[in-house]
C-alpha cells in the first residue's frame, strides 16, 4: 500500500467511525422506550405496563406462566410472570429471600427487600448487587407479589446479551415494567369442584372431583393437553403436585431422564384400569424430590391416546394424597 493509498484509508476510516456512532446512538434502546401500554399476564391475574411494542413470546397456551418479548434493534429484554400456587403468609418479604437464598450459590449475588404496592398487592423485590453480564439470560430484577387472596406470583426480567450490555437502560425499562403490577380481573380459585380436562381426542374428557385449597392450571399444545395440581402450602414450603399429560404417545419420565433409575412398583386403578405405579428419586431418599408416575391408555389402535400421570412430593402423605385424587378420576367417551 502506497503512503497516499494508506493516508486515504485512514481518512475513510475516520469518517466511518463518527457515523457508526451516530447509528448507534439512533437506533432504539431498551432504555428509551416507554412502559405506558396495560396488558394482562396469567390469563387475568395481574396486569402490566409494557412498551407498545412489547409482544407474546412463542410457546403453548398456559395459564400459569406468561412470556413477554420487548425488542430494541438488537436488545431484547424478556419479561417472565409465574403463578407460585403458592401462600404469602405473614412475613411474605422473609419467605421470598428464603426461596432465593434456594437458589444456591448464585443467591448471595441477590439482595431482596419489600416493595410498597399498590391495590391490596404486597411485593418483595430481588435485584443483583452486581450487573449481571452473562452471555445469555443475564437476570435484571425479580418481583415477588402477595395478592389480596393470598397468593404469590413471581415476575421477573432477563436481557439478552446486547441488552445486557446497556444494563442500566435494560434495569430501568424493567423496573417500570416490574413495578407498574396491578391485580387483574381473574382471582385464583381454590373452592372443591369438579374439573374437567380436555384431551387432545374430543370424544375422550376425563372429570376430577378436586378437592378445597388445590391449585390448577392447564397447558395446551397441538397434540398434547397438561393438568397441573397444586396442593396449598407456603411460599418456599415443599407441597405435592400432579402433573397429567394427555398425549398420543408418552413414556416414562425416568426413561426420558436415564435408563439407569430403577423404579420400584405397586399396582394402582386409574380410570378402571390396573396399571403399575413407579417410584423413584434422582437423589436421596430422605431428602429428595420423590418422583410418582404411571402411563393409562385411553384410545385406540386407530387414535391412539395415552395419560402420563406424575406426582412430586417428599413426604408419603402428599403421595398418598395425591395418588388418592388421581385414582378418583373417571372418563368419558362420546361417539364421534
Amino acid at each position: 500500500m502506497t503512503r497516499h493509498a494508506g493516508l486515504a484509508a485512514l481518512a475513510m476510516l475516520g469518517m466511518a467511525l463518527p457515523a457508526a456512532r451516530a447509528r448507534e446512538a439512533e437506533a432504539p434502546h431498551l432504555g428509551t422506550l416507554a412502559a405506558d401500554v396495560s396488558r394482562t399476564v396469567l390469563d387475568g391475574r395481574l396486569a402490566l405496563r409494557v412498551p407498545a411494542i412489547a409482544a407474546d413470546a412463542p410457546g403453548p397456551e398456559r395459564n400459569d406462566e406468561t412470556r413477554i418479548f420487548v425488542d430494541a434493534g438488537e436488545e431484547r429484554l424478556e419479561i417472565r410472570a409465574t403463578e407460585l400456587f403458592a401462600l404469602a403468609g405473614d412475613d411474605f418479604a422473609a419467605a421470598a429471600a428464603r426461596v432465593v437464598k434456594s437458589w444456591g450459590r448464585e443467591s448471595a449475588a441477590y439482595r431482596v427487600a419489600p416493595l410498597p404496592l399498590g391495590s391490596g398487592l404486597r411485593g418483595a423485590e430481588v435485584v443483583p448487587a452486581e450487573p449481571d453480564r452473562r452471555p445469555t439470560g443475564a437476570f435484571v430484577r425479580g418481583l415477588f407479589v402477595a395478592s389480596a387472596d393470598g397468593s404469590v406470583q413471581y415476575l421477573e426480567a432477563r436481557a439478552n446479551a446486547p441488552g445486557a450490555r446497556d444494563f442500566a437502560g435494560a434495569d430501568a425499562l424493567a423496573s417500570n415494567i416490574l413495578r407498574s403490577v396491578a391485580p387483574g380481573a381473574r382471582s385464583l380459585s381454590r373452592d372443591a369442584a369438579t374439573s374437567r380436562l380436555t384431551t387432545p381426542l374430543r370424544a375422550v374428557t376425563v372429570f376430577v372431583d378436586v378437592p378445597e385449597g388445590m391449585g390448577t392450571a392447564f397447558q395446551r399444545e397441538r397434540d398434547r393437553t397438561v393438568h397441573r395440581f397444586h396442593a396449598p402450602a407456603g411460599l418456599g414450603e415443599n407441597a405435592p403436585s400432579l402433573t397429567i399429560t394427555f398425549a398420543k404417545d408418552a413414556r416414562y419420565l425416568h426413561d426420558r431422564l436415564s435408563r439407569e433409575i430403577r423404579p420400584t412398583t405397586r399396582e394402582g386403578t386409574i380410570f378402571g384400569q390396573k396399571v403399575l405405579w413407579h417410584a423413584w428419586s434422582t437423589s436421596r431418599a430422605e431428602t429428595g424430590k420423590q418422583h410418582l408416575e404411571a402411563l393409562v391408555t385411553l384410545g385406540t389402535p386407530g387414535e391412539p391416546l395415552t395419560a402420563h400421570v406424575l406426582v412430586l412430593h417428599r413426604a408419603d402423605e402428599g403421595a398418598d394424597a395425591m395418588r388418592a385424587l388421581v385414582e378418583s378420576m373417571r372418563v368419558e367417551r362420546r361417539p364421534d
